[in-house]
């Protein structure tokens, strides 16, 4: 038998569970039998609920703990950030080509969840409530840059009138981003397993442990943010001019925009190690201060 086969599909099931909902995610990851053993201990026989699936059983009765349920939304966090981060750093590396080529980008197919759109409002509604705890904020405003970078770098294909100052920031910041997932899947596993969820938690670290090494010096999230609206700007700069010279009126960049990447910014650094936020050039100081 081929263990490190099993180990890889193993892996892939614990990471495809991840983008499921809630109560899948803990019957998928923490597992039925751990389950029945949590309602065991409470004494809770939940008869009544037969017809629903174990894991929402689960959160219905309060078996699981708030701190179980902020581990496994840190895993979940983190599978979302690896697959936007993935999209992304396609659309960057192939940008030349597929603008040569007059690809069409379809946000749906991509899974883009666009700035503004109510399914944006939706998903990432309460990211940063106060109630939660410092790791699963950053978490979670992490998969929300991730899908900011997604849905920048798609329209930097659909927007690219010119060269001069183009919208892409480029492909490495999705390497920083997979280092943040990789922490941040570690982290639950640590984090489930000081609930006593050995095998979720052993099932969740060797996710983290899968996943590739990225240099150590690759860009944070939160300067992922500053980058894009320092390309922002400088794009919107470039457009005005354009525009005036051929007597058209100039156009305002989306302040409400901008402030949402400050705000994700901020929040990813709740979750990144201090030594490793790079100082923002003197350009970019000027950039993002206006």
């Amino acid at each position: 038998m081929n263990n490190n086969f099993n180990g890889a599909t193993t892996v892939g099931k614990t990471r495809a569970a991840m983008n499921g909902f809630m109560g899948e995610i803990i019957a998928d990851v923490i597992g039925e039998t751990r389950v029945k053993e949590l309602f065991d201990a409470a004494g809770k026989h939940p008869d009544e609920y037969k017809d629903k699936p174990t894991g929402q059983i689960a959160l219905e009765l309060g078996v699981i703990t708030p701190e179980t349920k902020n581990a496994l939304l840190v895993a979940q966090a983190a599978e979302r950030t690896l697959l936007a981060a993935a999209k992304a750093r396609n659309l960057a590396t192939e940008h030349k080509n597929l603008v040569e080529s007059g690809a069409k980008i379809d946000s749906k197919t991509l899974g883009i969840i666009e700035y503004g759109s109510e399914a944006y409002e939706k998903t990432f509604k309460f990211v940063g409530s106060p109630r939660d705890p410092d790791i699963l904020k950053a978490a979670q405003s992490t998969n929300q840059a991730a899908q900011l970078y997604l849905g920048h770098e798609a329209r930097a294909i659909k927007e690219h009138y010119h060269t001069d100052a183009p919208l892409s920031v480029g492909p490495k910041f999705a390497d920083g981003l997979e280092q943040a997932a990789k922490r941040y899947y570690q982290t639950a596993a640590d984090m489930l397993a000081k609930e006593g969820h050995t095998q979720a938690a052993e099932r969740i670290a060797n996710v983290a442990k899968s996943l590739r090494n990225t240099a150590k010096d690759a860009p944070v999230p939160s300067s992922l943010m500053d980058q894009i609206i320092v390309n922002e700007r400088a794009s919107n700069d470039w457009g005005n001019k354009a525009a005036m010279e051929q007597g058209y009126p100039g156009f305002s960049l989306n302040e409400n925009y901008v402030g949402e990447l400050k705000k994700v910014r901020d929040l990813t650094k709740l979750g990144q190690p201090a030594t490793k936020a790079a100082a923002p050039t003197t350009k970019q100081k000027k950039e993002l201060g206006r």
